[in-house]
C-alpha cells in the first residue's frame, strides 16, 4: 500500500510539490499532494495527533494543512468535536477520490521506472525451458533491474498477480480471473512417456489414444489446467482413462514412470530428460498447451515489465 511506512519517504520525495487542476468550469485549484497525504492520514486514524505523529510533524501543523485544504475546496471535510473527529459527508466522498488519485500517481511512477525488482511467477516448465535465457537477455539490456522468479502452479501465480504480490507471470489460462490480461507467448506439445520395456514402447510407431487408455495413467493434479485439457481430449474421443496417480509436474511424473509405476501422457519438456524413459509419439492430433504472459488488466504497465514481455519466446 502507498501508505505503508516503508514507502512513505520515497514517494514524498516525488509527490511533495504542488499540483494544479482546472475543473470543467475553468476554476483553478492549487492542492498539494502533501495535503492529500495528510488528509488521508487523518481520515484513517481519526486523529490529528496520530496522523501528525505518522508524518513526524506537530499536531498544529497537521491541523493547519487540513484547514488550508478545506478552504481551497470550499467545504468542511473533518467535523471537530473536542478531541473527537469524524469525516463529513463531503469528507467521505473526497477520501475515496483522494485515495484513488494517490494510487494512480503511485502506479504512474512505477510505470515509468525501469529500476526496482520485477516479481515474476512461472510454472515449472517455463522455469526449465525459457526463464534462464530470458533473464540473461533481459539483464544484458537492464543490468540495474533484478528479477525475482518464484515457481508455482498457475492458479497460485494468477492469484498473486491479482493481489499485487507478483508483477507478472508465465502460466496457463484459468477462468475466473477477469481482472488479468493474458497474452499468449508460446505453446507446448504432448508426448507419451513409458518405461523402456513397456509394450507401447516396443511397438516402434505412434500410438493412438485408445491404446493409451488401456493402461493406468499418471497425470497432473486435478486442479491443474493441463489436467482439464487432457481429460477433455480423452472425453472427446469417447474414452475414460484410469488415473493411477495425480502428480504436481513433469519431474514427479518422470520419476514415477522411470520407476515402473505407470505411463503418462504429459508435456514434452526438458524436465523429463534426466529420467530413463521411452518417448512414444502420439498418432492423434492433440491441442497444444498455451503458455501466457499475464499482467493485471487496466493498470499502468511498468516499463521494465513490458521490456521483459518483449523478450518472451514467440
Amino acid at each position: 500500500s502507498l501508505y505503508n511506512i516503508k514507502y512513505r519517504w520515497r514517494y514524498l520525495i516525488y509527490l511533495w510539490q504542488f499540483s494544479c487542476y482546472n475543473d470543467p468550469e475553468g476554476r483553478l485549484f492549487a492542492l498539494t499532494i502533501k495535503q492529500i497525504h495528510y488528509f488521508i492520514a487523518v481520515a484513517e486514524t481519526k486523529s490529528f495527533t496520530n496522523a501528525a505523529r505518522n508524518y513526524f510533524i506537530a499536531q498544529t501543523a497537521m491541523s493547519q494543512q487540513i484547514s488550508a485544504l478545506e478552504k481551497e475546496l470550499g467545504c468542511l471535510l473533518v467535523a471537530r468535536e473536542g478531541r473527537r473527529i469524524s469525516l463529513t459527508p463531503a469528507g467521505e466522498t473526497f477520501y475515496r477520490y483522494a485515495k484513488a488519485a494517490l494510487e494512480a500517481i503511485f502506479q504512474g511512477v512505477q510505470a515509468v521506472q525501469c529500476g526496482g525488482v520485477i516479481r515474476l511467477g512461472a510454472i515449472a516448465t517455463a522455469m526449465a525451458e525459457h526463464i534462464p535465457k530470458l533473464v540473461v537477455d533481459f539483464r544484458a539490456e537492464h543490468p540495474q533491474t533484478p528479477i525475482n522468479v518464484s515457481v508455482a502452479a498457475s492458479k497460485d501465480i494468477l492469484s498473486q498477480i491479482e493481489s499485487g504480490q507478483l508483477d507478472a507471470g508465465l502460466c496457463s489460462f484459468m477462468p475466473g480471473f477477469d481482472t488479468l490480461h493474458f497474452d499468449p507467448v508460446y505453446t507446448e506439445s504432448w508426448v507419451l512417456v513409458t518405461p523402456p520395456d513397456h509394450p507401447l514402447a516396443q511397438l516402434r510407431r505412434p500410438v493412438a489414444l485408445d491404446e493409451i487408455a488401456r493402461y493406468p495413467l499418471l497425470t497432473y493434479k486435478s486442479i491443474s489446467p493441463v489436467h482439464h485439457l487432457l481429460m477433455e481430449v480423452f472425453a472427446a474421443a469417447g474414452l475414460a482413462p484410469v488415473i493411477a496417480y495425480e502428480l504436481h509436474d513433469e519431474t514427479a511424473i518422470g520419476g514415477m514412470v522411470a520407476s515402473g509405476t505407470g505411463i503418462s501422457l504429459c508435456l514434452d519438456v526438458s524436465l523429463l530428460t534426466p529420467f530413463a524413459l521411452s518417448r512414444v509419439p502420439i498418432a492423434d492430433s492433440l491441442p497444444k498447451r498455451v503458455v501466457y504472459f499475464v499482467l493485471r488488466e487496466n493498470t499502468p504497465k511498468n516499463a521494465a515489465v513490458m521490456g521483459l514481455l518483449e523478450k518472451m519466446p514467440k
